[in-house]
């Protein structure tokens, strides 16, 4: 495979925007607090309290509606060109690796689907360019300048809106080369990439090649699943997006001391953790003490993902419009999209009703170490067959348990009647999780890392 890789072309920075004062007599009384709505019986007053922090939640869907009507406009128009400005083109819904649904399609949570399933692939670029760096690069026969998708997720959204599935696929997994248009400085060429019969790749070497539209084609080629949109981030992205929420509050099982990036996290324990820190910590990949390599750094990932959507999902961050916008604004100064537009993210946003964390947990592809490559992984067919043909379907995953919205969130949730394992849980340590374990007859054994419960990375 050529090492002929290029970045996406650079794209100018798009300031922050000026949010109103929103001032309270002119609001919606329902989202400004402490104030009493006209008309509610008094004691609607003393519920309030409990009843905050589901009601926060709603406000963060009335700040994008007011981007999406006009009342911030120059913040919505903004964004929007931001977006443009960033857009590749990689979705390809005609793809013949696509596979049909070949199951009844029912929502096992009893909720009607009214919306059409959705999967996202998410991409975390390791451009070593410009403020991105060269950290991590151990490979010396790889241009520095050079990307790859380090980070790989595809995000299922159910018909139902009940339950988001996650699933990360490990960079090192071997994949037979798909047929790929080369791409440099961000645009696909019209000249296809040499490959020889029978010729392997690891899946983050699809981006390398081909961009966005390689990896996309690579993951339908894999999974069968058909991808509807892209979002991809680079390491300044995300740690801008941690610091414009103030940090995110993570338990770390144990100190992280990565023989490459040096200490990142001296302590274990619950601590809060800016944009650098949350950085570092989710590219360690040779952490001491740690024998699973990127599958733990996957672990991790998960983990500060989800205390990343809690704190997005939180009300000190719902009700605070100038940490709204800077993170919509980390958004989109950093990201590259495609088919994608803020009217889709609201719109999307809208379709979940209240946003839930516990609805989104992520799981791990299952892989075992490939004996021909010994630093590759092999796929885990026989594992990874009925979570494929699960997420081609639009349901739920081997064990897995459909979302009770109003039901209380638990961080250890009981086992099932049926005996199915119960998701895991803080206490269990990234090496008690492998995915390559046992065969998946349950979500535990593809180290399930539910959002909305707090566990240790």
């Amino acid at each position: 495979m050529s090492d002929d890789r290029r970045e996406p072309a650079g794209v100018p920075d798009i300031g922050p925007q000026e949010q109103p004062s929103g001032d309270p007599e002119s609001g919606d009384p329902e989202l400004i607090p402490g104030r009493h709505r006209v008309g509610a019986p008094h004691d609607d007053r003393r519920r309030r309290g409990a009843r905050l922090a589901g009601r926060s939640l709603v406000a963060v869907f009335a700040v994008l509606i007011l981007a999406a009507t006009g009342t911030e406009w120059a913040i919505k128009s903004s964004a929007d060109a931001g977006i443009q400005a960033r857009s590749v083109q990689a979705v390809d819904t005609s793809d013949s690796n696509i596979d049909s649904p070949s199951a009844t399609t029912s929502p096992e949570s009893g909720t009607v689907a009214t919306h059409p399933a959705e999967s996202i692939l998410l991409l975390g670029s390791d451009s070593r360019a410009g403020a991105n760096g060269n950290a991590g690069n151990d490979n010396g026969s790889v241009d520095t300048s050079v990307s790859q998708s380090d980070t790989l997720m595809v995000a299922h959204i159910s018909a139902d809106r009940q339950h988001v599935t996650v699933l990360s696929i490990p960079r090192d997994l071997e994949i037979p080369a798909p047929s790929c248009k080369q791409w440099s400085n961000g645009v696909v060429s019209n000249n296809d990439q040499p490959i020889s019969r029978g010729e392997m790749w690891k899946i983050t070497n699809a981006y390398a090649v081909g961009g966005p539209a390689c990896t996309v084609k690579a993951v339908q080629q894999l999974t069968g699943l058909r991808i509807d949109r892209v979002i991809g981030i680079d390491f300044v992205g995300f740690q801008a997006m941690v610091d414009a929420v103030g940090g995110v509050r993570v338990n770390v099982c144990q100190p992280i001391i990565d023989a490459e990036l040096g200490t990142v996290i001296p302590t274990a324990g619950d601590q809060l953790i800016h944009g650098d820190t949350a950085l570092s910590l989710v590219r360690a990949r040779k952490v001491a003490g740690d024998p699973t390599g990127d599958l733990g750094r996957i672990r991790r990932q998960q983990v500060v993902l989800s205390a990343l959507l809690r704190q997005v999902t939180s009300a000190g961050t719902l009700l605070s419009p100038a940490r709204l916008n800077a993170f919509l604004q980390a958004f989109v100064q950093n990201t590259y999209t495609d088919n994608v537009t803020v009217d889709d993210l609201v719109t999307l946003a809208q379709s979940f009703g209240t946003p839930d964390p516990s609805k989104v947990t992520f799981y791990t592809l299952p892989t075992h170490i490939s004996e021909v490559n010994p630093d590759g992984l092999a796929l885990d067919t026989s594992a990874a067959a009925p979570v494929f043909h699960a997420l081609v379907n639009d349901q739920l995953l081997p064990g897995e348990v459909a979302t009770d919205a109003a039901a209380p969130t638990s961080a250890t949730p009981p086992a099932t009647d049926s005996g199915v394992e119960p998701l895991a849980t803080q206490d269990q340590s990234p090496q008690d999780q492998s995915p390559q374990d046992h065969a998946p007859s349950s979500v535990a054994d593809l180290s399930a890392v539910n959002a909305g419960q707090p566990q240790c990375a």
